[in-house]
């Protein structure tokens, strides 16, 4: 028998170095070889699904080319200047929140503590021991008739 056995990843060929039709997901080369056909976004691969070297904005990611993510974070390495800036702004956003809280507990403090002093620039707040001494008190007697004249 004069049967020559075809090169790899070749299903009909003319002789041990020259194939016509190779097997599924490879295609014939140049040089009449069968090269796999890789997958999407894959520049050179070993076999049909495995992807060695992607496009430019793709990584190999268990033999296939995946969208390269944005950030070393993303890819589970350390934080580039765009993640710095976002933990940055986080923080400083807590502590913003955290003064606004404790701002208004010491507001509300003060004015549980001293209701007139707090109170005593609103007329007619139906308080009792309105402190007159405090220069932003109006005496509801005096608003009262300057309004009726």
């Amino acid at each position: 028998c004069s049967c020559a056995k075809c090169p790899s990843n070749c299903n009909v060929c003319s002789n041990s170095n020259t194939c016509t039709t190779c097997s599924d997901n490879y295609t014939v080369n140049a040089q009449n070889l069968c090269d796999p056909i890789c997958p999407a976004n894959c520049i050179s691969c070993t076999t049909p699904n495995n992807c060695t070297t992607c496009k430019s904005g793709y990584i190999p990611t268990t033999g296939l080319c995946e969208v390269k993510p944005t950030n070393a974070a993303e890819q589970g390495g350390g934080c580039d200047g765009a993640c710095i800036g976002g933990i940055i702004g986080g923080i400083l956003g807590a502590v913003l929140l955290a003064g606004i809280i404790a701002a208004v507990v010491a507001v509300a403090y003060f004015v549980m503590k001293n209701p007139a002093t707090a109170t005593s620039a609103v007329p007619g707040a139906g308080l009792s021991g309105v402190a007159k001494d405090n220069p932003l008190y109006l005496d509801p007697k005096i608003v009262e008739d300057s309004v009726a004249q």
